[in-house]
C-alpha cells in the first residue's frame, strides 16, 4: 500500500509538473506605413491689354523735278512743298520735326502663381504575429529525441527512485 502511495504522489506530481507551463512570448511586428503626398499646382495666368506706343520716324528727305505743272506728294507724317522755277516744278517732301507713330499695340502680362500642396498620411495595422525558430535547450533536444512519452516515463522512474532511496 504504501508503494501504491508513493506512485500515487509520483504520478500527481508528473502530472503537476506537466501542466504548469511558462508564459512563451510571442514576437509581434506592428507595421506603420507613412504616404507623403506632393501636389504642386502650376498655374499661369496671361492678361491681355493694349498699352500705347510712339515710335520717333527717320528723318527723311526727298526731293523730285518734273515739267509737269502739278505734283501731289502726300503723308500725314510728312511735309510736302511744290515749287516752279524756271518752268520746273520742284517738290520737296521732308518729315516734320518731332513727328511720331503713336498707337495702340497689345501687350501680354504672364502671371505664374505655383502652389505646393503636401498631404501626409501615417496609417497603423493591427500588431502581426512573427513566427521566429529559436534555438532549444538541450532538455527539449532530449525529449524530441528520445519522445515526450519514454522522456515522460524516464523522469517518473528518476522521481520514483529518488523518493525511495530518500524514504529508506
Amino acid at each position: 500500500m504504501k508503494t501504491l502511495k508513493v506512485l500515487l504522489a509520483v504520478i500527481l506530481t508528473a502530472l503537476l509538473f506537466s501542466a504548469c507551463s511558462h508564459k512563451v512570448y510571442v514576437p509581434v511586428e506592428s507595421v506603420s506605413t507613412d504616404t507623403l503626398h506632393v501636389v504642386s499646382h502650376d498655374t499661369i495666368r496671361v492678361t491681355e491689354r493694349l498699352a500705347p506706343v510712339s515710335l520717333a520716324l527717320p528723318e527723311y528727305h526727298q526731293e523730285r523735278a518734273t515739267k509737269d505743272s502739278v505734283s501731289v506728294l502726300q503723308n500725314a507724317l510728312y511735309r510736302s512743298t511744290a515749287r516752279i522755277h524756271n518752268g520746273i516744278l520742284t517738290h520737296i517732301l521732308e518729315s516734320l520735326p518731332g513727328a511720331k507713330v503713336e498707337g495702340l499695340t497689345p501687350v501680354h502680362d504672364t502671371i505664374r502663381i505655383t502652389i505646393h500642396d503636401k498631404d501626409h498620411k501615417q496609417y497603423k495595422e493591427n500588431p502581426k504575429i512573427v513566427y521566429k525558430e529559436k534555438n532549444l535547450k538541450w532538455i527539449e533536444k532530449r525529449a524530441m529525441e528520445t519522445g515526450f512519452i519514454a522522456f515522460g516515463v524516464l523522469v517518473m522512474l528518476a522521481l520514483y527512485f529518488v523518493i525511495r532511496w530518500k524514504l529508506k
